[in-house]
């Protein structure tokens, strides 16, 4: 593995192995500087490298400032492979995200998951980010730098790629707390996902206590939500939102009607939307259809396989 490429490095190994943090800092240049010359190895064991980083960094427990600027540097070099994933997130998120409460690691520490979010989905980022919120306790630094992630990934990602109720019970609960800062950032969790969900999302915040519910609507009322955001274009202009309704509408009932015409019309219709879709919506399209036509699908026979 890369791992066990780059322990061979003698001057790599030993400089790590010492306790002088001068040394270890040189370990850490020394590994930057054999990731330069080795690209394909680095994007080959991407993975294993990132866990050798974090155990040099004791878990992310390191606090000498000068190494963290340094090995930060790698892992973000590590994120922005084309082979990191949810793998990579893995090993590096839970510990990175404590260290995310350390107020001068937050940024670098952002900056590296928001490289990973693309490749492993909010979905998994959002589950990492909930997780650690919950589990904080009474260290509110890491509430807080948790729930600012969230807040983030929640800004910089569409609605249904989102696990809403998660998010929402997770901020629910933060802005219960008794710590006024920990309750700011779960408002602004709310906030974010008002802005995405307008009135829809009130209905939950209904079991809040009366003051906390009051606190919280008077930084929601500060959203305009009445020009509600667009989802994103694709390539061809055509939204997922807009797919989703012509799928609904008229695809809906010729896919099981009798006529073996329509429906082979009506498949090839649906064909040419999700290939108008683009790339980015096209799983995103088909698990809506799938879910919507599972019934009348089987019915009339039809296999949509071959989209997949």
């Amino acid at each position: 593995s890369a791992a066990s490429d780059v322990y061979k490095r003698q001057h790599i190994r030993e400089a790590m192995n010492k306790s002088e943090w001068k040394s270890r800092l040189k370990g850490f240049q020394d590994l930057s500087g054999w990731m330069s010359k080795n690209e394909d190895k680095v994007s080959a064991g991407v993975v294993s490298l990132g866990m050798w980083v974090r155990v040099q960094l004791k878990d992310f427990k390191e606090n000498n400032q000068a190494i963290l600027k340094e090995a930060f540097a790698v892992i973000l070099r590590l994120a922005q492979c084309p082979s990191a994933g949810k793998k990579l997130a893995a090993v590096l998120l839970p510990e990175l995200i404590e260290k995310m409460g350390d107020a001068k690691c937050y940024d670098v520490g952002l900056q590296i998951i928001s490289e990973l979010l693309p490749s492993s989905g909010p979905s998994f980022i959002t589950a990492k980010a909930v997780e650690k919120a919950n589990l904080a306790g009474k260290n509110i630094n890491q509430a807080k730098a948790a729930l600012s992630l969230l807040a983030h990934v929640v800004d910089s990602s569409e609605l249904e790629d989102l696990p809403s109720t998660e998010i929402i019970n997770c901020a629910k609960q933060a802005v219960s707390n008794a710590n006024p800062n920990v309750r700011s950032a779960g408002t602004s969790v709310l906030c974010s996902m008002y802005k995405k969900m307008g009135e829809s999302l009130k209905p939950s915040l209904g079991d809040l206590k009366e003051a906390t519910l009051k606190a919280v609507e008077v930084e929601l009322n500060k959203i305009d939500v009445s020009k509600k955001p667009t989802l994103k274009k694709t390539h061809s202009d055509t939204s997922i939102l807009d797919n989703k309704l012509l799928i609904s509408q008229k695809l809906l009932a010729d896919i099981e009607d009798p006529d073996v015409k329509v429906r082979k019309d009506a498949k090839q219709e649906l064909e040419k939307i999700i290939a108008t879709a683009g790339k980015q919506s096209l799983s995103r399209a088909q698990d809506s259809l799938m879910s919507a036509l599972k019934g009348p699908m089987y019915s009339a026979s039809v296999s949509y396989t071959h989209l997949t």
